[in-house]
């Protein structure tokens, strides 16, 4: 083969660069991301022949172009911007641009298969983008969740130390803690009764029905303790009461999304074999199987152990 076009993408596009061992000139294409654009880039591509396809850097910007090539069947090349900067320095000179970034590619691509060296930069994976969005949506879901869990105590223990002490803010443990303030029953109180100090003129039907009704294990025993601290709660301001409600209620959200996405994955990998495979493993449920599944995405990536676990954030480091 002696031809190759390198590509090097950007937030709006793409620069092609076509070039061959036998080209004298070095013919630049620019492509957009539009669904017209990537068609032309297609029909470009496949009017050269069978030319080498080099990408530089992998997912991110090159995404859009990454799946046109895949659904037309093109094998394609993905190579670390690093290395194609190395190679645009020592063969191209220093002056950097788009056009010489794509060259760069196309170069260090023929360069690679002369060689025998190219085959290891062969995309022969694809990232489950679906798995990707929502597991990664949950993770941020979560780290808000635990964010407002934490404002919301300290509001708690500003604006009411008695019931702050009472749902186990004086507990040490976040954990303990931050399961207090997820109960759904408390949530809804906070929810529909914000303003604390009225909670004393409370009947237990009335605490019970702000909760949610439903007569639950163990709250009782929580309304009974409530309804005995309440009376020395003190009386908050309408800004607080408004506050405490909004918080509980992101808080609820949270926790609603959080229920969705776990049953959008457990719909989506019930025929994943993968992820069924790691399932069976003790300890790993849904979220945990699909996370792996979409963050390794392919073992071939790593080349050692050592590679996998630096990714994963386990690996040992020097400070």
């Amino acid at each position: 083969m002696s031809t190759a076009i390198g590509i090097d993408p950007d937030s709006k596009g793409f620069v092609c660069a076509l070039v061959g061992n036998e080209r004298a000139q070095t013919i630049t294409r620019r492509f957009s991301v539009s669904q017209e654009g990537l068609r032309d880039f297609l029909g470009w591509v496949s009017a050269q022949g069978t030319p080498l396809v080099g990408i530089e850097g992998t997912h991110g910007q090159s995404r859009p172009m990454e799946k046109a090539l895949r659904e037309a069947g093109v094998v394609f090349h993905s190579f670390k911007p690093a290395d194609t900067e190395r190679f645009r320095k020592a063969v191209l000179g220093q002056n950097k641009n788009n056009e010489r970034d794509a060259e760069s590619v196309a170069r260090y691509a023929l360069a690679l298969e002369a060689q025998g060296k190219l085959e290891q930069y062969r995309r022969v994976w694809d990232a489950d983008m679906e798995l990707q969005l929502l597991t990664r949506r949950y993770e941020s879901i979560s780290m808000q969740l635990t964010g407002e869990v934490n404002r919301l105590w300290k509001l708690l223990r500003e604006a009411c130390p008695d019931l702050y002490l009472l749902l186990g803010g004086k507990n040490g443990e976040d954990e303990k803690r931050g399961k207090v303030l997820k109960n759904q029953g408390i949530l809804n109180l906070l929810i529909s009764k914000p303003h604390i100090g009225e909670w004393k003129d409370l009947s237990q039907s009335q605490m019970r029905e702000a909760m949610g009704g439903g007569d639950y294990k163990g709250r009782g025993e929580l309304i009974a303790q409530l309804q005995e601290a309440a009376a020395s709660f003190p009386s908050v301001s309408a800004g607080i009461a408004m506050v405490i409600r909004h918080s509980a209620g992101q808080i609820q959200r949270f926790k609603a999304e959080q229920g969705e996405l776990v049953r959008m994955l457990d719909s989506l990998t019930e025929a994943n074999r993968a992820v069924q495979c790691l399932k069976s493993r003790r300890g790993i449920a849904t979220l945990t199987a699909a996370k792996m599944i979409a963050e390794i995405i392919d073992i071939r990536r790593f080349p050692r152990e050592d590679s996998l676990a630096c990714y994963s954030g386990l690996g040992m480091r020097e400070h």
